[in-house]
């Protein structure tokens, strides 16, 4: 019986490399890690601390007493499609404004969130919590990594000027017929 030598298997060719995908993962790391922080404390005898999780599922109804910050994660879930399907400038475009309307959550300072429909009672002054921070960072970390994508993506220029494609002049004098 005769025996074959054993043959090794090289290893499979390296995909290319997808930095567009690792910023994803990254802003999409930090957007859940700030849904499970405390992002608001209300002062109160005792203090109400919402955590981001809770602002994500209910923090549209703050359009209701004048508070827009939680539309930025529309901005942001479009900028994160946009990133991943490889349209840099758009997801930038996106991530910048979502990054502008995320800064409205510190009008909260300043401004009474009623604790029931017939806002018979407010919650007090407010404080914000580690998840704020880190949601709008992970809303820059997107615009930043999708700048860094698409300026790294596009092939440079040459620094020579181009030379035309057709000479003015013949390469060679016609042959002469005779």
């Amino acid at each position: 019986m005769q025996t074959q030598p054993m043959q090794s298997h090289s290893p499979a060719p390296n995909k290319p490399s997808t930095p567009h995908r690792t910023v994803v993962w990254a802003s999409l790391a930090l957007f859940v890690l700030a849904c499970s922080l405390p992002a608001l404390t209300f002062a109160e005898k005792r203090p109400e601390v919402f955590f981001g999780g809770l602002l994500l599922g209910f923090g549209w109804m703050g359009s209701f007493v004048g508070q827009f910050g939680w539309f930025a994660n529309v901005f942001y879930g479009f900028a994160m499609l946009s990133l991943f399907f490889r349209r840099w400038l758009l997801a930038a475009i996106l991530g910048l404004v979502g990054v502008g309307i995320s800064f409205h959550t510190f009008a909260l300072v300043n401004q009474r969130i009623p604790k029931n429909e017939a806002a018979t009672s407010y919650y007090g002054p407010v404080s914000f919590g580690p998840a704020v921070y880190v949601w709008i960072a992970s809303l820059v970390l997107l615009v930043v990594g999708a700048v860094y994508v698409g300026w790294s993506s596009t092939p440079s220029t040459p620094s020579t000027p181009s030379t035309p494609s057709t000479p003015s002049t013949p390469p060679h004098p016609p042959a002469s017929s005779r």
